[in-house]
């Protein structure tokens, strides 16, 4: 009310990183503010890109009609724009080619899930807005089957179903642990298929979708994912 901001702006301003507690990020718009806390807003969205920003690179397109888009991320790419990011992006390159997508989500677009920047597998893109709709409904109610392949270090010895919660690591906030306040249920099963020296090629099959779960699931099974440098 005091910036004259709809309360949708302010929703993706939070959503965007734009928004900080004592310089670090709210990434909910549900969080609560408490007395004598110094909240920071950068009411600026436009994206600081450099003089050589390409979207030139080449993506797969796996499947294609008139409501989604299946595409096959490569490794080494950020999935939407953050003020943290400079190089292009996914949501670059949909907007490069002139892709018809969603506009319920004018920060994200048709963009209805993720993939972190190394890992490369299958993304939807909703191309309108009930595709949009439905889409996101359907990640929420665990309607849509992920499955991924990871190679863990060391050999994990028999399939094994990780049910334990993920949040914020208090001593490290910009990843992720296994803790038990201020966290979110995950499920994560590790199927190992085929063993190599001495690591583990496994299926991974999650239930829930948190930020870095297979990788702190398999940090905690103390098999980290081989090449991760922060788990």
């Amino acid at each position: 009310k005091m910036l004259q901001i709809s309360r949708n702006k302010a929703s993706n301003l939070v959503k965007n990183g734009l928004v900080t507690l004592d310089k670090t990020p709210i990434l909910k718009p549900s969080f609560i503010v408490e007395v004598g806390k110094k909240i920071s807003i950068n009411l600026d969205e436009k994206e600081d890109k450099k003089e050589n920003f390409k979207t030139d690179f080449k993506i797969p397109i796996i499947y294609e009609d008139s409501d989604i888009l299946v595409i096959n991320k490569p490794a080494n790419l950020v999935t939407h724009p953050a003020p943290s990011v400079k190089e292009p992006t996914l949501l670059d390159w949909l907007l490069d080619k002139n892709y018809a997508l969603s506009n319920l989500n004018n920060t994200r677009k048709g963009i209805v899930h993720r993939l972190d920047k190394d890992t490369s597998g299958l993304m939807i893109v909703a191309k309108d807005n009930l595709a949009y709709k439905r889409l996101v409904e359907m990640f929420k109610t665990g309607k849509v089957h992920k499955e991924y392949l990871a190679v863990l270090t060391g050999h994990l010895k028999e399939e094994i179903r990780v049910d334990e919660p993920i949040g914020r690591n208090p001593k490290d906030r910009k990843s992720f642990t296994v803790i038990y306040k201020n966290s979110k249920d995950a499920i994560s099963t590790f199927i190992p298929i085929k063993y190599m020296n001495e690591f583990t090629l496994c299926r991974v099959i999650i239930e829930t979708g948190r930020t870095h779960q297979i990788r702190v699931h398999s940090k905690f099974l103390k098999h980290p994912v081989l090449g991760d440098l922060v788990y």
